[in-house]
This record gives structure tokens, sequence and C-alpha cells, in this order.
């Protein structure tokens, strides 16, 4: 059973598209891990100043550091101006291949705002075992990641001084680390340290990423009403009422409506997450190593109410949505004529 399919079995392209996706989206992924591993083992490589790289380079990371709270700030570009020019092109590489994913995503949808399955019951089990084999296989990576950092940082003495630089963080003072000397540069030293194990563990994460989020797309490509439930935020609830029917309609402006609920939910939990995490990071009576907390619960209660408002959804008006009596009729195979002298039921 092949998994590219010709136009006479796919008439929207739909799987082309979703292929494309599942390459470009990894793709993009990686290429950010990768560019901050790269500045990881940057901080170890001869200064090298140059006046208009250092120029660019610091107000490329001032920005990053303000629109991310801190978490994208590449601390060596006073040392390496140079070499964060290069980890700034593997980010806007990076960036761009998300953007082009999403801004494809978006122009498709609204080409297709709602396609009938076409996909044998064949198809979707290979999918989904392709889409456990590649996400084991990511975890896998990611483990031997975290292994080949944790040796690299106990191999180094970087264990100690990291449990130093936290002590420091949050104001504690620390304790006399592995390589620390308790004088002003040796936050830096300390930081340097770090780097290389750090640095194992993102280049070892990207491709482990890559493998993750490619099984979750090609996986989840065979899932047609999670497709139309997305394309529904992207469709105008006017063009609905003009231009569908019966139960069709019907179907459709409840699952927009619950679409458009969740994210309103969304939209509040975000803003909250970005307004706790800016405070955090810049008022400095409040202050934390940990600012990116609120913005990581926010992503992750932003995930939870999308997929709760799908599930619900799904459960409610998949099995009486029109595309599936659609397909179940034009799938359904016509009676057998009887054999002669047979009798009829």
């Amino acid at each position: 059973m092949a998994l590219f399919l010709t136009p006479l079995d796919d008439p929207y392209g739909y799987d082309a598209y979703r292929l494309l996706r599942s390459k470009v989206v990894p793709a993009g992924l990686a290429t950010v891990v990768l560019g901050c591993a790269l500045g990881s083992f940057a901080v170890w490589l001869p200064p090298l100043r140059n006046e208009d790289a250092h120029a660019i380079a610091t107000e490329l990371t001032d920005f990053l550091g303000m629109v991310s709270g801190g978490a994208l700030k590449l601390g060596f570009a006073d040392r390496n101006a140079a070499v964060s020019l290069v980890v700034m092109i593997f980010l806007v590489i990076g960036f761009s291949l998300l953007a082009y994913a999403r801004n494809n995503r978006r122009n498709y949808m609204a080409a297709y705002p709602r396609i009938r399955n076409f996909y044998t019951p064949s198809q979707i089990r290979q999918a989904r075992r392709l889409r456990r084999r590649w996400i084991a296989a990511g975890i896998a990576g990611l483990a031997l990641s975290a292994m080949a950092g944790a040796a690299v940082a106990a191999a180094t003495g970087a264990l100690g001084n990291a449990g130093d630089m936290l002590a420091r963080a949050v104001g504690g003072g620390g304790t006399q680390a592995v390589g620390g000397t308790g004088a002003p540069g040796a936050a830096a030293a300390d930081h340097r340290l770090l780097a290389v194990p750090v640095g194992v563990m993102l280049a070892g994460a990207a491709p482990s990423l890559w493998m993750i989020a490619h099984g979750v797309i090609v996986g989840d490509r065979v899932d047609i009403f999670e497709y139309n439930y997305q394309a529904l935020s992207l469709t105008n609830r006017y063009d609905i009422a003009a231009n569908q029917a019966g139960d069709r309609q019907r179907v459709m402006l409840a699952e927009q409506r619950i679409s458009a609920r969740c994210r309103l939910v969304n939209r509040a939990v975000t803003g909250v997450g970005i307004f706790c995490t800016v405070m955090l990071y810049v008022v400095p009576s409040l202050h934390t190593p940990f600012a990116l907390g609120p913005l990581l619960v926010a992503l992750a209660l932003w995930y939870a109410v999308y997929k709760i408002g799908e599930e619900y959804a799904r459960r409610r008006y998949e099995a009486p949505d029109p595309d599936v009596f659609e397909v179940a009729e034009k799938d359904a195979l016509p009676a057998r004529p009887p054999k002669a002298g047979q009798p009829t039921r």
C-alpha cells in the first residue's frame, strides 16, 4: 500500500500538502534548536571582535531577550559577535520555515475549508503505526541526548557549577563549586563550563524533535475531522450560512461556535501567561530565573483547552456529520444480484 496517493485517490491534494508540512515544520524546529546548540558551543571560541558585527549582534540579542523574556538572549554576543550572527542565521531560517508552514496552512484551509475522508482503513492504520514508531524513536533520542549531556557534565564538573549558578540566581550566594572562584568572573566561568553539556543535549535534541514532530504530523494527517475542525477557525460563519444547508450547515456552525469559544479562552490564558512572564523578568523586585514558567503553563493550558474542545465536538457531531454519511454511501458496495433459482430475501 503506497503512502503517496494519486490525484484520483486524493482530489484535494490534501495528502501531498500534509506530507510537505511534515517535513517543513520539523525542519524549522530542528534548525532553531541547532542554532541554540551552536550558541552554547560558541562561548568556548576565542574572542573575535568586529565593531559592525558586534553592533548588529548586540541589538538582535537584546531584541530576542526582550521578546522572549530572556529565554533566547545570547550571552556570548559581547565575546564573539560574528558567531552570534551565525546563530542568528540559524534562528531566522528556522522561524522562516515555521512561518512558511503557517502561511501555507492558512492558504490551503482557505481553499478547502471542508473535505471528505478518502483514506482507507489500512492507510489509517499504517499512518498511526508510523506515528508511534517516529515518536518512540524521537523519545529515545531525547533520552540519549540527556544522558550524553549528563555524562559530559559529570566529566567536566559542570553539575556542581550548575548548582552554584542557580544558588546565585535566586540570591543565596552559592557555594564554592568545582572550578568556582567567588571572583566577579566566576559566573561567566561557570556558564562556559555548563555550555558544553547543554550544547551536547541540544545537538542531540534537534534530530529527536524532528522525528517527534514528523511522526505527529504524519499520523495526524489521516484525522480528517481534526482538519475540518481547525479549518473552521478560518471560515466565515456567514459563508457557511449562505453556502451550506440542512444538517451540514447546522453541524458546521455548531463546531465553529465551540472552536470560537476555545480560541477566546486560549487568548485570555496566553495573554495572562505573557504578562506574568514579562513582569517576572522586567520588574526588579519580582525577578526570578523561573520567569518563563507562567508562559509554559499557559501553553500547556492552551493545548489542553484546544484538545478538550476538539474532542467534545468530535463526540457530539462526528457521527451525524453529513460527510460521514456521504462517504459511507459512496463507499458502500452494491448488493450482489441473486443467482438463478436462488430465493431473494
